[in-house]
């Protein structure tokens, strides 16, 4: 798919789960035209919906996050790729850390340091650009390798890609029926009483 680099700054995590935890502006990387930023708000909403039905993908490091982030915020988000799980994919050694800033130097660039994530900068927006362009660059490079062996591209597109959703719904929360899991408790209790002859 055709894809667009796409990352979020915000005041933190807690924009994972509730409004009051603001995203200050998205920053995109156009494989034609380069980084761009859009502070936060409709316009902002309506881009990224915008490309999606334009066919564009959105390729995200950590889409656990940002997808979560977009959609506590009223953005819907349905086509996306995620850098952190195909560098996963490709390395999947416990050992290998598959942080933006370690894989940066892969693509000849270099992560910034922390400006505050208290208010939105200059600084901040700087931070920004180089993260969606190492983002983009890391998926164009791990596209390619994974293409090459089909057994990596499927677990990739199969199983870790649509996991996120399960990661996204789990931090949420999980819904649990008090009475089947008591009646589950019960039956359990007699099942061990039965094998263990009490």
């Amino acid at each position: 798919p055709v894809t667009i680099g796409c990352d979020l700054e915000t005041k933190g995590l807690q924009a994972k789960s509730t409004t009051e935890c603001p995203i200050w502006f998205a920053s995109f990387w156009h494989p034609e035209k380069g980084g761009y930023i859009i502070s936060w708000g409709q316009e902002c909403i309506d881009h990224i919906e915008q490309l999606q039905e334009d066919g564009y993908w959105l390729t995200f490091h950590n889409a656990s996050f940002d997808v979560a982030v977009l959609r506590t915020h009223g953005c819907r988000v349905w086509q996306y790729m995620d850098t952190m799980c195909m560098s996963y994919c490709l390395a999947p050694s416990e050992m290998q850390n598959h942080s933006l800033a370690a894989l940066a130097p892969t693509v000849g660039l270099e992560k910034l340091e922390h400006p505050s994530f208290e208010y939105d900068s200059e600084l901040l927006r700087e931070y920004g650009l180089v993260d969606v362009e190492i983002g983009y660059k890391l998926y164009v490079k791990f596209r390619k390798l994974i293409m090459q062996d089909q057994t990596t591209l499927e677990y990739y597109l199969d199983i870790e890609l649509p996991y996120i959703e399960i990661i996204i719904d789990l931090e949420r929360g999980v819904h649990i029926d008090r009475k089947e899991l008591e009646a589950y408790r019960k039956q359990l209790v007699l099942d061990i009483n039965i094998v263990t002859g009490k």
